[in-house]
């Protein structure tokens, strides 16, 4: 049944291969080839240990953690941790909010500060946490303040990825990419953030 459901959750599977190309191990982040998954559960689904069980008897070895509260994130992370699963994106609300506020209702000291706390809230849980969900496919008018959400994580938890899912290259110009095409919308997004990889949405059977 909780299989059935897994699988007709799952929009696309995503296979993570990061892995550091010499110098010294990393400590935190993807170190092995992980098989995922997008997306759920979500908001109290993931208190149903069932879910987590299920997840992982169906072979994924790592699941992205959405917008939910430190409380709830937690509860997910100890399932995890039990079924032998890591969070390969975590998705704190307290971040999010910080995201929705925009430039002009959050300083860069502020945002520093939260990425901080929201790091060490999670600190005890170093070994399940591969990576940091900062947002899931925003329009051109979010990248400034995306840019300095991004580079607080680096500064402050350099080993992890953040995680950035940008729009499918059909999404509309005007209303969601904001951008003049598909391509100045991804060049735009690479120079303010920099990100570490690329990733986006494609929906092909929609």
């Amino acid at each position: 049944m909780f299989k059935r459901i897994i699988l007709m959750l799952t929009a696309f599977v995503t296979l993570l291969g990061f892995s550091s190309c010499g110098g010294a191990p990393k400590k935190k982040g993807f170190s092995q080839f992980e098989i995922t998954y997008y997306h759920g559960p979500q908001g109290s689904a993931v208190l149903n240990e069932e879910f987590w069980k299920a997840i992982s008897e169906c072979g994924f070895t790592t699941v992205p953690l959405e917008d939910n509260s430190l409380a709830n994130n937690k509860k997910a992370l100890e399932f995890m941790r039990k079924y032998g699963l890591t969070c390969f994106s975590l998705c704190d609300s307290r971040i999010k909010a910080a995201i929705t506020l925009g430039t002009e209702g959050i300083t860069k000291e502020e945002i520093e500060e939260l990425v901080q706390k929201v790091i060490e809230s999670y600190a005890e849980y170093d070994d399940i946490i591969k990576g940091w969900w900062l947002y899931d496919e925003p329009g051109s008018d979010k990248f400034e303040i995306l840019s300095i959400v991004a580079e607080a994580f680096k500064k402050y938890d350099p080993e992890r990825e953040v995680f950035i899912d940008l729009f499918p290259n059909y999404a509309s110009v005007e209303s969601q990419l904001i951008a003049e095409d598909y391509a100045d919308y991804v060049n735009k997004y690479l120079e303010a953030v920099d990100p570490g990889y690329l990733c986006y949405d494609h929906y092909h059977f929609l």
